[in-house]
């Protein structure tokens, strides 16, 4: 040990050092020795370390009891402060840097669904607006993206729902955001409410055609045809109108104006336009062409079958588009019915999946093709979704094999709602002939629909072709009052 460090030991230590004053040593017995003075008294050297710096200079004396006392009582305030912010950092800390990641976490997530619906894909958008929602149910980020998602992948209700929320945490809305909302609103059957929400947009700051178009359909909920016919005329009479659009005014005319109205011959001129042009743009109208002339809904004058039947076998392979193809031609000659069936199942076997399946099921169930429907879905088959499940129990149904149906639906083999169940009993046991039982599942039915206008529609629907008026009009009345209210609540 050097000189000064042994001196500053002797000094720390109450002996006189080499050079320096002489520093007398505490003799009082009577007054007990600080903590201090037998911590540096034991440990001189470290003691040094931690103490001030005036303390350590040899040309001053040892500090005084009250001098020591309010050294250490002001160290000893700093120490529990600083343990005190340790304590709540420990507490307090890892939850805001929980917060902060699932915020970051949800943002991504709402991002993805956005960059989603961007791509078309409504139903990927939805499923990730929905995980996004789990991490951070009210952050406005993610419940714009929720709702958008559900306008989008036909969710009305849930879209309303995610408007309102993001309306109460204080979101921004963006006018094509109020646009959005009041289809929402519209899709609902509340249609006070949307045009009151449609009149918040500036003029020329949304989608001009599709204000326009949301416009028509509010005036066709509210019952003024005329106004609603009057607006689709006009989109339909502007020439640089987006395909998307003019389809959609297309389909709301040819679905909702009577024959003698011109904007419902203007939609016709115009689909019929679009099914000549040989451009693969234009397949959705194509498509629709098909579907209004299977049903026969559409006049055949107005839009040759032949050309149509051409156009869909001239596009890319498609099941679906194959099958419109194959209905047209059966419409034409029904004894090509067995032909089609099997061309729809070499189409089917190019393409194997899931939703390929289903399409063919329901397809074969259209033109009662009950065994080859079974034969498709074996029980194991048809647990892999509810479309498929529902298809074999179809076929059940249709071919007369109502105990098997009746059975596999009551052993919970297949994950369906308590309203289909309660619909698909009442249908079965109707079809026996049990009208009480099947009186009472419609009753079960109608309960479980609740004040839901989209349920109470699928139980009139679902009466009607089973035969129960008494059900389907007392259905028909419930969705009625709901939606009479829905009109006039506010959003």
């Amino acid at each position: 040990m050097s000189s000064l460090k042994k001196d500053r030991a002797d000094y720390w230590a109450g002996r006189a050092p080499g050079y320096g004053p002489e520093v007398p040593t505490t003799t009082d017995t009577a007054k007990p020795q600080g903590w201090f003075i037998r911590l540096r008294n034991r440990y001189p050297s470290i003691v040094y370390l931690f103490t001030p710096r005036i303390w350590n200079d040899p040309d001053h004396f040892l500090p005084t009891d009250v001098e020591q006392e309010i050294y250490f009582r002001r160290r000893k305030i700093k120490i529990v402060l600083v343990l005190l912010l340790l304590v709540a950092g420990a507490i307090f800390l890892p939850d805001r840097i929980r917060s902060t990641m699932e915020v970051y976490r949800a943002r991504e997530r709402a991002k993805e669904a956005l960059t989603l619906l961007e791509k078309g894909e409504a139903a990927a958008a939805w499923d990730k607006a929905q995980v996004a929602k789990t991490i951070r149910p009210r952050e406005p980020v993610v419940l714009r993206a929720l709702a958008l998602s559900a306008g989008k992948a036909g969710r009305p209700e849930e879209a309303v729902e995610a408007w309102r929320t993001y309306a109460s945490v204080k979101g921004e809305f963006t006018p094509q955001d109020r646009l959005e909302r009041a289809e929402a609103l519209a899709a609902t059957g509340r249609y006070s409410a949307a045009r009151t929400i449609l009149k918040e947009v500036p003029a020329g700051a949304a989608d001009g055609p599709g204000e326009s178009l949301l416009s028509a359909r509010l005036n066709l909920g509210l019952g003024d045809k005329d106004e609603a016919a009057r607006l689709l005329g006009e989109m339909l009479a502007r020439p640089q109108l987006p395909f998307g659009v003019r389809l959609e005014a297309i389909r709301v005319a040819l679905e909702s104006l009577p024959p003698e109205a011109p904007a419902r011959t203007a939609a016709q001129t115009a689909l019929a336009r679009f099914v000549a042009e040989p451009l693969e743009a234009h397949a959705p109208a194509v498509e629709y062409a098909a579907k209004r002339l299977a049903l026969g809904e559409l006049s055949p004058e107005a839009i040759s079958p032949e050309t149509v039947r051409a156009r869909l076998n001239a596009l890319p392979l498609n099941l679906e588009r194959r099958l419109l193809a194959f209905d047209l031609e059966i419409q034409a000659q029904p004894g090509r019915l067995a032909d089609c069936v099997q061309d729809a199942q070499v189409v089917y076997n190019r393409q194997p999946t899931r939703e390929s399946l289903a399409l063919l099921a329901n397809w074969l169930l259209k033109h009662r093709e009950w065994a080859r429907v079974l034969t498709l879905l074996p029980p194991v088959r048809a647990k892999e979704s509810t479309a498929l499940a529902l298809a074999r129990l179809n076929a059940l149904s249709g071919s007369g094999q109502l105990r098997e149906a009746k059975l596999e639906i009551t052993s919970q083999r297949y994950q369906l709602d308590p309203l289909t169940q309660q619909v698909l009993l009442a249908q079965i046991v109707g079809a026996a002939g049990d009208k009480a039982a099947a009186d009472s599942r419609w009753n079960s039915a109608i309960n479980l629909a609740g004040d839901d206008r989209a349920k109470l529609r699928q139980v009139e629907s679902a009466a009607l072709a089973a035969g129960s008026e008494v059900t389907a009009k007392r259905a028909a009345s419930l969705a009625s009052a709901s939606e009479a209210a829905l009109m006039l609540a506010q959003p």
